[in-house]
């Protein structure tokens, strides 16, 4: 799976042909990506800002979420305890957006304090995280609209091509042709 996922996700310029056929999936799974995220830094933000430290606050959002974002909280925890201080890589594992871990870096560099970074990114990113979702949701809607409308053409086509061949074998003359063969 970590061949698929690295495909998927950082496609060479053969690959990106390959796999136009998963767009509709990637965008997707990128949209409850980001909307999870908006949920987890949302709910990061409001723990911190009551007094908890990350590493609690990550451990009881970890008990009462859902599966996919267990596994992701539990990678945080388990490279949090390796490397205490190495917030950014530690959230860069398949969590965060490419846009959203940049905002997040840029924000570490300019403030020391993590905990204030994820209250600033679950209050003043989650704007842009709805934009991004948005947008993404609209890339998805022409998509399939295009395929949709690529379909009925299709079939309309090939609908239009077998009356015309029934009508042209009905016709009295092609009927004279086959009984004088």
């Amino acid at each position: 799976t970590g061949r698929v996922r690295s495909a998927l996700e950082n496609p060479t310029h053969r690959g990106r042909w390959l796999l136009w056929p998963l767009y509709p999936l990637t965008q997707t799974l990128s949209i409850y990506r980001d909307f999870q995220v908006s949920q987890l830094l949302n709910a990061i933000a409001v723990l911190l800002g009551s007094g908890m430290t990350l590493t609690e606050s990550l451990h009881r959002l970890r008990r009462q979420a859902r599966p996919w974002m267990q596994a992701h909280l539990q990678s945080v925890l388990m490279h949090l305890q390796v490397a205490p201080t190495d917030y950014v890589p530690a959230f860069s594992r398949g969590l965060m957006s490419p846009a959203l871990l940049a905002s997040g870096a840029s924000a570490v560099r300019n403030n020391p304090h993590f905990d204030r970074v994820l209250i600033e990114l679950g209050t003043r990113e989650n704007i842009h995280i709805q934009n991004h979702i948005a947008r993404t949701a609209l890339r998805i809607n022409t998509a399939l609209v295009a395929a949709c409308g690529a379909l009925v053409l299709f079939l309309y086509l090939g609908q239009l091509s077998i009356t015309q061949a029934m009508t042209a074998e009905l016709s009295p003359t092609q009927q004279m042709l086959r009984k004088m063969r």
